[in-house]
């Protein structure tokens, strides 16, 4: 009998002990339990797309006059983080050229931008066709602007009036106005009138009345942003 019961013992002590120990153990982990489960999943970097912007214009647009990287195209491209390509020509129209600066007129420009893949095209009015015949100017304003769907079938177009200065616009820039407003619609483009946001302030322009000083080019650049967005654009 003390046998047995020493052996019953030593057994219940024996068990009592492997119940303590494994009651001891931490439970393993879900991720323990599922090693696949430890792999962390790559964090996405999100892309920045920059549209490719490509301006066509004049000297108002270009700048001139002004520090490089003042003009109201500069800023408005810094600011929304554009890649521009600004071929706005000092001295250029629909007709005139401009024999001191690109050789050409904006068809010439247009043509020399062959091979580019832009996703939108700004074009501007300029003050550069004064002088010129109002049906011809229709003619090359129409021929110039269908060109730039012909060679950019996907570009996003819009056509801006012409920037004038502090006094008052004279009637050809009327003219002009229409011209490029009455173009777009066959191109699928959009007409961005942004008004005369300089006109009556003497003191953003340089001595021609013309030409934006910098803080004029702000001015005009708020000016130009500012339509572009209630006419719904996202560039």
């Amino acid at each position: 009998m003390i046998g047995g019961v020493l052996f019953a013992t030593v057994l219940i002590t024996a068990v009592l002990a492997w119940t303590l120990s494994s009651r001891s153990q931490p439970a393993p982990s879900a991720a323990a339990a599922n090693p696949a489960t430890m792999i962390e999943s790559p964090t996405a970097t999100p892309s920045v797309i920059r549209p490719t912007v490509l301006a066509i214009g004049d000297s108002v647009m270009k700048g001139y006059g002004d520090p490089v990287g003042d003009s109201w195209l500069d800023i408005i491209a810094a600011k929304q983080n554009w890649n521009l390509i600004d071929r706005s020509c000092d001295g250029a129209g629909f007709i005139k050229a401009a024999p001191a600066d690109c050789g050409t007129n904006f068809a010439g420009v247009i043509a020399a931008a062959k091979g580019l893949s832009p996703d939108y095209v700004i074009i501007t009015g300029s003050a550069n066709d004064f002088g010129t015949n109002n049906a011809q100017l229709q003619a090359a304003t129409d021929q110039a602007i269908a060109q730039l769907r012909v060679q950019f079938p996907r570009a996003s177009i819009i056509g801006l009036p012409v920037a004038w200065g502090d006094q008052q616009p004279p009637g050809k820039v009327a003219v002009i106005n229409s011209q490029i407003a009455a173009a777009m619609p066959s191109v699928a483009g959009t007409y961005v009138d942004f008004g005369t946001p300089l006109r009556s302030h003497p003191e953003l322009m340089q001595n021609d009345h013309l030409h934006p000083l910098t803080s004029g080019q702000r001015v005009l650049e708020a000016a130009i942003e500012a339509s572009i967005v209630r006419a719904g654009i996202v560039i």
